[in-house]
């Protein structure tokens, strides 16, 4: 059922629903909430309400006494008391919310200045998972319940006059406020939150607004009027332009339902480039946030994003003189491990003749916490001073795939030499003469030059036995032992070729002192690459419940491809011999497969070195050429996206194209798909690739459906909770700046139907639990059933536009709330540094930023649905 079906109005909703919590109503507590209006336009608002304090208070008033006694208890264990405090709290919610929920959707009970209004709409949103009470560790508990945020459309009989309002709610609160007409701020626009860049060709701003149960806000009247951009200081109008309708929202076959869910707008300033601060003004609208336009614009976000690998930095401490977000130093001490390095190789694949194997030789899946922690080396051997890496995201392990964060970094240093300088973010090795983007790589590489073995091969998996305990997040203090996997052909081949770049790039900065150790350490990974007798095969044992087995792991004895041509080639310009490229050049044509899957397998930036050094040897001139015109064809298709697939320009597939849903874990990121565009700009000069690069930057910095940045820190409309340990820990309200959450997961979070969008939790008896089975959807798209887990999931899918699933549940929603270093941080940071402008340096305000006090009063804290 789409949302262009549905008639019913919410009185008759409310009828079905409301006799429900007419019983003993009188003898429910007075509603408190946290509420706020904000405008849409002068004849539409937006009733944020908030009741995660007043369920707080209610819960301690009935039960505080209980808890605190459960929480002193030595003889309960801490997941027991954990558990307690769950359902404690579920309890209260399954009370009061569906409560909140029926009274603010009594349209008809809103009074504005005494005067009913003409409709509503309304949707609710999680902000965060729910904390309670105070744990072992002095750290509140994170239940496993759903703090919300429930909006309510307003939409008014007759035009606000200027002047102070009053708002008179169902749930008995009122709220005033004092419309400012076209200076009053309006919650339509949507642009990139850090401003425009004068090197940008096309630059937009966006109107739009989705409004639950009520749908797209209609914007048709404005549709052909003025919109004016007025300078910040003096107020004086600079620039003029006409409102056009921005009609580009695609359909989900599946669910009929839509990408967007807007009415958009878009506000065209491609034409007017004169450098300034700027605000918005539309008649009947109000007036927008200012911003800047600049040549200066990328480089707080190149600042922003790398912030983030810093605080991801491991085996350091987070030092004031660098961060207003201190931290301990961590895991600095790793003990020898035998386990493989591929995280592929430990999945059944029944195709291949390489990974784990059972007693009958059938490809088995192994899970690698088990088979570490079930094969310790004895006695533990600890390796001297190896410790460094980024953690991988919420918890601590270093990966492979930690290569790509360095390849990023180095790459766009090779694309954009002229951007990047010393002392340029604020890093401990700030002021050695080396650009900070290469200090960042080099903190990344030292790790695995540190691992390497006396024989050339290197391990490149840091792991423990289990994810970080729940009850005690601080990397500090972490109790677990992490280890060293084993080396492999393959890990040590990928390991030399990134080495490699490493050389390539201090060399080429005439570092040559510090090129010669990663030179010479490629080298030897290189070497025992290619030395077959090297090739393991060795046996583990496996316990599974009370099952004990060995199981047999063998490494593939084919080299991949991908790293033989990027540590063969780095190796020819670094020695100048055809030695290190003989695979490569006795066959090209067997390398072209491996070109074809860049952009979806591999980074589009893993060969840049071809790109640009290419010409340097004539025999891969072929292959050199061929991936030029696969980074142009690529580059076609995304600005051929940018423009035509979605409301918002985005580099994205089409709503009917068979990857359009493939969003998960960052694929969708625009910052990633960007790194094609920026190459292709470099290698053909056509601006429409770097103008396509620079909306791809406006879209992750707010120009969207969300109006949302994507990475915390980042703008004034931000991620303020998200699934990161240590900012659990660490004493400061705000979580730390530059962490880029995944949040598009194309589906909508498991979790959000049971604590949400619906309150189903099965009975716990032993914890005084009976169980709960309620819907939350708006009445509208309920109409007021009782309807159960499925049928509240499947009418949420048809209605949820894809693009506005903003799931936020933290460890409750790790593929929408986590991260990765190289996934989400890495390709932000080096492509907005190749946006940046050279000579580029952070300023006092940047470098002196504080962290908020209350992150509830931050505007990212519960952003509009």
């Amino acid at each position: 059922m789409s949302i262009s079906s549905i008639r019913i109005s919410a009185v008759s909703c409310l009828v079905l629903l409301l006799p429900l919590f007419a019983l003993g109503q009188t003898s429910q507590p007075a509603l408190a909430g946290r509420l706020e209006v904000r405008l849409l336009d002068d004849q539409h608002l937006v009733l944020v309400a908030i009741y995660d304090q007043y369920l707080r208070d209610l819960l301690n008033q009935r039960e505080g006494q209980r808890l605190q006694a459960i929480t002193a208890n030595p003889k309960i264990k801490d997941w027991s008391k954990e558990f307690h405090h769950t359902y404690a709290l579920a309890r209260v919610i399954a009370e009061q919310r569906p409560r909140i929920a029926a009274l603010l959707q009594q349209y008809s009970s809103y009074r504005l200045n005494g005067q009913p209004l003409s409709s509503g709409g309304y949707f609710l949103n999680s902000t965060r998972q729910s904390r309670l009470g105070q744990s072992p560790t002095g750290q509140p508990y994170l239940t496993n319940n759903a703090d919300v945020a429930h909006f309510v459309f307003l939409t008014l009989p007759q035009a606000l006059t200027v002047g102070q309002q009053e708002l008179q709610t169902p749930t008995g609160e009122r709220i005033s406020f004092t419309y400012r007409g076209n200076e009053h701020l309006s919650h339509l626009y949507k642009f990139n939150q850090l401003g425009f860049s004068t090197a940008a060709g096309q630059k937009y701003a966006y109107l739009g607004a989705w409004q639950g149960d009520a749908g797209a806000l209609d914007l048709s009247r404005f549709f052909g009027q003025e919109f004016r951009l007025h300078e910040q200081e003096s107020g004086k109008v600079a620039y003029c332009g006409r409102i056009c309708k921005r009609d580009h929202d695609g359909i989900w076959e599946q669910d009929q339902v839509p990408f967007c869910g807007e009415m958009v707008a878009e506000l065209d300033i491609s034409p007017f480039n004169q450098p300034g601060r700027y605000y918005f003004v539309i008649d009947g609208i109000g007036r927008s946030r200012d911003f800047l336009l600049s040549a200066d614009t990328l480089g707080e976000a190149f600042f922003i994003h790398c912030r983030g690998l810093y605080h991801k930095r491991c085996g350091m401490a987070k030092e004031a003189a660098y961060t207003n977000w201190p931290g301990p130093a961590c895991h600095l001490q790793t003990y020898r491990g035998n386990f493989p390095p591929n995280a592929a190789h430990y999945r059944k694949n029944d195709q291949r003749k390489h990974g784990f194997f059972d007693s009958k030789g059938q490809s088995v899946s192994i899970d690698h916490f088990a088979l570490i922690r079930q094969n310790t080396p004895q006695p533990p051997e600890l390796l001297p001073g190896l410790s460094g890496g980024w953690h991988d995201a919420a918890d601590y392990d270093r990966r492979p795939q930690h290569f790509r964060v360095v390849n990023d970094l180095l790459a766009a240093f090779l694309l954009a030499e002229e951007n990047f300088s010393d002392a340029q973010l604020n890093i401990p090795e700030s002021g050695n003469g080396i650009p900070d983007i290469i200090d960042e790589a080099i903190w990344g590489m030292r790790l695995w030059l540190r691992a390497q073995q006396p024989n050339g091969g290197v391990g490149t998996w840091v792991e423990s036995t289990s994810h970080p305990s729940w009850l005690g997040h601080d990397p500090g203090q972490d109790p677990g032992r992490f280890y060293l996997s084993l080396a492999t052909r393959e890990s040590s081949l990928e390991y030399a070729a990134h080495a490699s770049m490493l050389a390539l790039v201090l060399q080429k900065l005439g570092r040559h002192d510090d090129a010669a150790p990663y030179l010479q350490s490629a080298l030897r990974a290189f070497q025992f690459a290619h030395d077959e007798q090297q090739s393991i095969e060795r046996q583990y044992r496996w316990k599974q419940g009370s099952d004990e087995s060995i199981v047999t792991y063998r490494d593939n004895p084919e080299l991949p491809r991908q790293y033989l041509l990027k540590a063969g080639f780095n190796l020819f310009l670094l020695t100048g011999s055809h030695d290190y490229l003989q695979d490569v050049e006795d066959d090209p044509r067997r390398y072209l497969p491996v070109l074809n899957d860049i952009g979806w397998k591999y980074s589009p930036w893993l060969f840049v070195e071809l790109a640009l050094f290419g010409q340097q040897n004539l025999r891969l001139l072929k292959l050199t050429s061929q991936y030029d015109k696969i980074i142009l064809k690529q580059a076609t298709e995304l600005v051929e996206m940018t423009e035509e697939n979605h409301s918002y320009r985005q580099p994205w597939h089409s709503a009917g194209h068979r990857f359009v849903s493939h969003t998960s874990w960052g694929t969708c990121h625009p910052l990633r798909q960007a790194q094609v565009l920026f190459l292709a700009w470099k290698n053909t000069g056509n601006r429409a690739f770097l103008d396509a690069a620079f909306l791809a930057n406006d879209w992750h910095n707010g120009g969207n459906p969300l109006g949302l940045s994507l990475t915390s820190g980042l703008g004034y409309c931000y991620p303020v909770h998200f699934l990161d340990l240590p900012s659990y820990t660490d004493g400061i309200a705000e979580f730390v700046p530059g962490i880029t959450p995944y949040r598009h997961t194309f589906g909508i979070a498991y979790n959000d139907y049971k604590l949400v969008h619906g309150l189903f939790k099965s009975p716990r008896l032993d914890h005084n639990f009976s169980g709960q089975a309620i819907t939350l959807l708006p009445l509208r798209w309920s109409l007021g059933k009782v309807l159960d887990e499925k049928q509240t999931r499947t009418i949420l899918l048809q209605h949820w536009p894809i693009w506005r699933r903003n799931v936020n549940l933290e460890g409750l929603s790790v593929p929408a709330s986590e991260f990765s270093v190289h996934e989400t941080i890495a390709p932000a940071a080096a492509l907005t540094g190749c946006l940046m402008s050279p000579g580029w340096r952070p300023g006092p305000e940047l470098l002196g930023r504080r962290p908020a006090d209350r992150v509830e009063d931050l505007p990212g804290f519960a952003p509009l649905p």
